[in-house]
């Protein structure tokens, strides 16, 4: 895991707990135990988190009020491919997929599954589409995994 680096989320939680004011320490003394040497002057953890004390957040802090997760609006089934159809193989590919603010899925890559079945999850998640995801009305990035499963019929 590299810190300090912000990622999309794999997954969208349902739920989001909200945290207390309380859970941050503004007015320790002395600073964070553990914390970045030559730190900060004011040696508060709102201050490392580009906080100030009256609230101010200078446009660092997003405000969420609400999430929208995306929902599948039109998705393409997957070409079963001959050889493992012939194989008779069967299961399901795991593809990590990255939309755009329209719901367009612009990046697809596979987590796990036959490599057989890859090629054709790939191709049928690429041509998928959701609805936006929304923070507070506007539309976002987002990045999430998906389950495409072959069975044979």
């Amino acid at each position: 895991m590299n810190t300090g680096r912000l990622v999309a989320p794999v997954e969208i939680p349902d739920e989001i707990q909200e945290e207390e004011v309380n859970d941050f320490d503004m007015g320790m003394d002395g600073g964070i135990e553990g914390g970045i040497e030559g730190g900060i002057d004011s040696g508060n953890s709102a201050a490392l988190l580009g906080l100030t004390a009256g609230g101010d957040d200078g446009g660092n802090v997003a405000r969420v009020s609400s999430i929208k997760r995306p929902k599948l609006i039109r998705q393409v089934n997957p070409v079963y491919p001959p050889v493992a159809m012939r194989a008779r193989i069967r299961g399901v590919v795991i593809v990590e997929a990255t939309t755009d603010i329209y719901g367009n899925v612009r990046q697809a890559r596979v987590v796990s599954g036959h490599p057989l079945l890859q090629n054709a999850a790939i191709e049928a998640v690429r041509q998928w589409q959701y609805e936006p995801f929304m923070i507070n009305g506007v539309p976002k990035p987002v990045r999430f995994v998906v389950n495409v499963t072959f069975n044979l019929q």
